[in-house]
């Protein structure tokens, strides 16, 4: 219930920076720690890295109580970042060996899936596009294709050309 303050040590950042919130909740993400809070000085909702988190404080002052349920907060979302763009419906195809995997293991709970055939396995989920829902394509490698959006589409085709150019000689 208390305010803390703490140095934030941002990935690409030059400097740390000192920072004064309200936390609200932890949330893990693949085995890494996050903590959802109230900046003080901006008055907007953030995620921090626990493990890019140094001197943590916790003031005599009591923080800003929030009204955000963390479910509701993620819903539309894989991953920890939060954008504030439209939910796109995000159609996948997978190899059969794949498939097998993502039918027990959905990626996320709007999954529907529309193909399921000895060749692929083609589903739709409803998410915002984030750097999470982007890492995560990119992890199936060969077995994954982006049927749609084509923005998406586009974005992970750069991201493998990009790969690509560093083994070409």
């Amino acid at each position: 219930q208390n305010k803390v303050q703490f140095i934030y040590e941002k990935f690409g950042a030059s400097s740390s920076s000192t920072r004064r919130c309200s936390p609200v909740w932890l949330k893990e993400y693949k085995g890494l720690w996050y903590l959802f809070a109230r900046e003080e000085q901006t008055k907007k909702d953030k995620t921090f890295a626990l493990d890019r988190i140094r001197d943590l404080k916790v003031l005599d002052l009591f923080g800003e109580k929030s009204s955000i349920d963390p479910q509701e907060y993620y819903d539309k979302t894989i991953g920890v970042t939060v954008l504030d763009k439209p939910v796109e419906e995000i159609v996948l195809s997978f190899d059969p060996y794949q498939g097998n995997y993502v039918k027990t293991k959905p990626l996320h709970h709007s999954q529907k899936i529309l193909i399921d055939t000895n060749e692929e396995l083609r589903l739709m989920i409803s998410v915002i596009t984030n750097y999470e829902l982007i890492s995560m394509i990119l992890s199936y490698g060969k077995s994954l294709r982006v049927i749609s959006p084509k923005s998406l589409k586009k974005k992970i085709f750069q991201n493998l050309q990009e790969a690509s150019d560093l083994y070409s000689e």
